[in-house]
């Protein structure tokens, strides 16, 4: 066999769950350059063994395809881990402080102490109370500490005394008050961001460095392909340029925002498809229409629990919404609508089905998409509409979800096998930096659809392991119109593989949570191994 025809990497004495019809399980894969050339035994696959190859076994570890993030904001990823303690997965208050005083040791001294979890709420904790300031006073004293998750804010006693203006706040809004000091307990709701003036820790970096970082992030976790939604033009370029140059540790499927793809000048630069390179593509343009369901503000038929005048609102009304996307599509870009209400949902569902069914632009699809009816599902299948979700929120958000919506209609929150019932292309996410970017932790609560407080929110719509995985493979791929590239190992797909630490196929949502990452493969490069934490340059072989 001649030199062209070797592989350049072989994967060998594995379990490769292919997710490919045709070769639904294999022991061996082979890529030359960013292709897989070969899957099946390792006696077939060692026919494109070279003297260049590198081989490595695998010792019967599981295999999988790179896994794909249909929904984050992945330039925010790196800056975020180099300056905050990460306390996603926090499931005591104790751990939560001994965390953010190991990044206390870290930062220079005298520097604002900040950390990011999804969110914070007495039932997630061992304590079962919710985070206050003298917690945070035992991290630090002298400086500000700070907290942060999706809806709100919590400071320790120093920047209470020094980084807090309620006088900001005026009559209306309100925050919690410790009943035995008369002073506000630390915790802000996101409706008082406006007192909360706590300074930012910063670390000095370029934004190619930071592309870097945040890919590198996502390769850490299996992730080889992750949308980032709306990110700045200066943003995009440098991702077109890093993607050229061989430097990002994971595709980036770019969304531009809506009202950048109105405008000629960008046009004239970017096109949809027209535009992709070796580690870059273009994805849908994306509109916010409605607010966010954790913040009270999504656009709801119901009122929020204890609010009956409130039903949430839109960013646009809806007609500025429907000449918006007219003009993105008759552009030649397919849509992307956030929508987090019921009422929201139908209405942009409702444009959608009218002006990309057919999809002659590429598959169109909303997101978030938390409460379809029947109708709703039905149309969108229809049309041919997909939607990016994120799983992980049941986990996350579901204790929340409750004591805004009642326990009702938190049960109606992502009902994910309703989606599928209706054949509507499902793709999996994070909205990183909202929630972690793992997708593991994802996949188990798509599993069990229980939240961090132990509460289950409608058993009969939770997804088998299969289908749990195939979000953020090969419908995600489907979702992103990439699914003849990405999404399933065969021959002649890009070669982006994971290795784990153990099999999926055969283990617990719990044990399934647990999954880490030993190595990361993309574009038949290896860009993460486990085994010594490297991240290896992804233009190096």
């Amino acid at each position: 066999m001649s030199d062209r025809q070797d592989a350049d990497l072989i994967l060998t004495d594995a379990r490769v769950l292919t997710l490919s019809e045709a070769c639904p399980v294999a022991d061996s894969v082979a890529v030359r350059g960013d292709r897989i050339v070969a899957v099946g035994t390792a006696a077939e696959v060692q026919e494109f063994r070279g003297p260049r190859t590198v081989v490595l076994s695998l010792n019967g570890a599981m295999v999988i395809p790179g896994l794909i993030d249909t929904h984050a904001h992945v330039s925010r990823v790196g800056d975020l881990v180099a300056t905050h303690a990460l306390l996603y997965d926090c499931t005591s208050i104790a751990d939560l402080v001994a965390r953010l005083s190991r990044h206390r040791d870290r930062i220079p001294d005298g520097a604002p102490v900040h950390g990011k979890g999804d969110c914070f709420h007495a039932r997630h904790f061992a304590e079962k109370r919710q985070v206050c300031a003298e917690d945070l006073d035992q991290v630090a004293t002298d400086r500000p500490v700070a907290i942060t998750d999706v809806n709100k804010t919590i400071v320790n006693s120093f920047a209470l005394d020094h980084c807090i203006s309620l006088a900001a706040l005026g009559d209306s809004i309100t925050v919690p008050i410790d009943k035995r000091t008369g002073r506000p307990t630390g915790a802000f709701p996101v409706a008082a961001q406006a007192a909360v003036k706590v300074p930012a820790h910063t670390v000095p970096m370029t934004l190619a460095d930071e592309l870097v970082a945040s890919t590198a992030e996502f390769a850490r976790c299996g992730v080889t392909t992750a949308v980032d939604a709306q990110p700045p033009l200066g943003h995009i370029r440098a991702y077109c340029a890093a993607s050229q140059a061989g430097q990002l540790h994971a595709r980036v499927v770019i969304m531009p925002a809506m009202r950048l793809v109105e405008d000629a000048s960008f046009r004239a630069e970017f096109s949809h498809r027209g535009s992709d390179g070796p580690l870059h593509a273009f994805g849908p343009a994306k509109e916010l229409y409605d607010r966010f369901v954790m913040h009270r503000s999504a656009y709801m038929r119901e009122p929020y629990l204890g609010d009956p005048t409130n039903c949430g609102a839109t960013f646009l009304s809806f007609n500025d919404l429907c000449k918006r996307a007219e003009s993105v599509w008759r552009h030649g870009w397919p849509l992307g609508i956030h929508v987090t209400g019921d009422r929201a949902l139908a209405e942009a569902a409702g444009l959608m089905r009218r002006l990309c069914c057919p999809p002659v632009y590429g598959l169109s699809h909303v997101i978030h998409a938390y409460f379809p009816s029947p109708d709703v599902l039905r149309g969108l299948c229809q049309a041919h509409i997909g939607a990016a979700v994120q799983p992980g929120f049941l986990s996350v958000w579901g204790e929340t979800l409750r004591d805004l919506l009642g326990d009702e209609r938190a049960c109606t929150f992502l009902p994910l096998q309703a989606y599928l019932a209706a054949g509507v292309t499902l793709g999996g996410g994070s909205d990183a930096p909202i929630s972690h970017w793992n997708p593991f932790p994802a996949m188990a609560a798509a599993m069990t659809r229980r939240t961090l407080g132990g509460t289950t929110l409608d058993a009969s719509q939770a997804l088998s392991s299969q289908d749990a995985l195939r979000l953020y493979t090969t419908t995600a791929a489907e979702l992103l119109g990439l699914g003849d590239r990405l999404g399933s190992i065969a021959p002649g797909k890009l070669g982006d593989l994971v290795v784990l630490d153990r099999d999926i196929a055969a283990c617990s949502p719990e044990q399934l949570a647990a999954t880490r990452v030993t190595m990361t493969v993309v574009a038949g490069r290896v860009v993460y191994r486990a085994a010594d934490g490297a991240l290896q340059h992804p233009a190096v072989a």
